[in-house]
C-alpha cells in the first residue's frame, strides 16, 4: 500500500489538483521509505454517484519522471464551469455505468488538433472530460509520448488513453471504444517530385518521418514497414523535431490525419509540401483500455458510455468544434 503526500500538489478553486513542478514530489510507501519521484498529481473529479468523500491524493502509477513530457492541467476554467453551473447534473450518473472503484489514470499525447500542449485543449481533452463527467469517476490525467503510454497500458501501470488505434498486438493488451475513423494522407516535398505512393516507395533516396509506436492503416501499415525495411524510416520523438526535418530536407515525407493539417501552418511547411492521395480506407480510433486494469464487463460499460456520447450528438458537436460539419459528420458517423 502507498501513501502519497500532496506536497507538490496545489488546488484550484475547481478543486483539481495538479503539479506544482517548482516543489518535489514525495512520495512514502507504508514503511516510510521514500519512493522515486512520480510527478502525477491532477485528479478531476467526476459526478460521485454514491456522493461520499473520496481521498483524492492517490498515489498513481510508478513510472516516474522518465518520458513524461508534463503534467497536464484540463483546462481548470472549463471544468470549474461545468461543476459551477451545475450542467453535471444534466446527465446523472447511471448506477448501472462503469464502476468507480478507484481514481483512475488516463494520458494524453501532443497530437495536432487531438491535444494540443500550448493551450491544453483539442478533441481528446474534450472527450475525456466529457468521459470523467458521465461516468462519475475520478481520474488523475497526464500527457506523455505516445510511445510510452502503448508501454503503460501493457503493463497495466496505466488505466486509459484515447484515439488509439488496434493492430494484432495492442489487441493483445487493450482494449478499444471507437468514437471517429478517419484516413490517412501521405504529404510530400514538393522538390521529391512524387505524385503517388508508388513514386515515393520507388525513390530509394527518400526517407520518411514518423513519430515512435505510431500505427495507421493496414495498408499505410505496410508501405511504412517495406520503407522500415530498407531503412528509409526516420523515428522522431517529437512533432518539432518532425516538421524541423522536413523543413530541412532531412525526411521527404510523413504521413498525417486532417487534425494534423493545422500542423503544416504552425511549423511553417505547408508552402514546402503537396498531399498525395492514398487511397486509404478510414481507420477506427477510441478510447483505449488496459486489459490489465479494465475487466471485459467494465469494457462494455464504457463502450455504452461512448455510444451514448455518439448518440445524443455530443461527439459531434466535439468535432465540429474543430471541422466543418461535413467533415466532423464524416469521422464520428464512419
Amino acid at each position: 500500500m502507498m501513501f502519497n503526500f500532496p506536497l507538490h500538489c496545489k488546488q484550484d478553486r475547481a478543486g483539481l489538483w495538479y503539479h506544482n513542478s517548482k516543489a518535489p514530489v514525495r512520495t512514502l510507501d507504508a514503511g516510510g521509505a521514500a519512493i522515486p519521484e512520480q510527478p502525477r498529481c491532477l485528479i478531476i473529479r467526476g459526478h460521485n454517484r454514491n456522493r461520499q468523500k473520496q481521498n483524492v491524493n492517490v498515489a498513481p502509477p510508478t513510472g516516474g519522471r522518465k518520458g513524461l513530457k508534463r503534467i497536464m492541467r484540463i483546462k481548470a476554467t472549463l471544468i470549474g464551469g461545468i461543476l459551477a453551473s451545475g450542467l453535471l447534473a444534466q446527465h446523472p450518473a447511471n448506477a448501472a455505468g462503469p464502476a468507480c472503484p478507484r481514481t483512475f489514470t488516463l494520458a494524453l499525447h501532443e497530437h495536432g488538433l487531438l491535444y494540443d500542449d500550448t493551450t491544453h485543449t483539442g478533441i481528446d481533452t474534450d472527450v475525456a472530460e466529457e468521459l470523467i463527467r458521465r461516468s462519475g469517476c475520478h481520474f488523475a490525467v497526464s500527457v506523455m509520448p505516445r510511445a510510452r503510454i502503448w508501454k503503460l497500458l501493457e503493463t497495466g501501470a496505466l488505466d486509459f488513453s484515447l484515439s488509439g488505434i488496434a493492430d494484432a498486438e495492442r489487441d493483445q493488451y487493450a482494449s478499444f471504444a471507437w468514437y471517429f475513423a478517419d484516413k490517412f494522407t501521405l504529404i510530400v516535398r514538393k522538390d521529391a517530385n512524387v505524385h503517388s505512393v508508388a513514386d515515393f516507395e520507388n525513390n530509394p533516396a527518400l526517407k520518411l518521418g514518423v513519430i515512435p509506436s505510431f500505427r495507421y492503416s493496414a495498408a499505410i501499415n505496410r508501405v511504412v514497414d517495406r520503407l522500415n525495411a530498407r531503412s528509409r524510416v526516420l523515428d522522431t520523438k517529437t512533432y518539432d523535431a518532425l516538421y524541423k526535418n522536413l523543413a530541412l530536407g532531412r525526411i521527404q515525407g510523413l504521413i498525417i490525419e486532417p487534425f494534423d493539417f493545422s500542423d503544416l501552418d504552425q511549423y511553417r511547411v505547408r508552402h514546402l509540401v503537396h498531399i498525395v492521395e492514398t487511397d486509404d480506407t478510414p481507420t477506427p480510433h477510441g478510447v483505449i483500455m488496459s486489459k490489465k486494469t479494465i475487466a471485459p464487463d467494465q469494457v462494455a460499460q464504457w463502450r455504452m458510455l461512448v455510444d451514448a456520447m455518439r448518440a445524443d450528438g455530443t461527439l459531434l458537436r466535439i468535432f465540429r468544434k474543430y471541422f466543418t460539419r461535413e467533415q466532423a459528420e464524416a469521422m464520428v458517423n464512419n
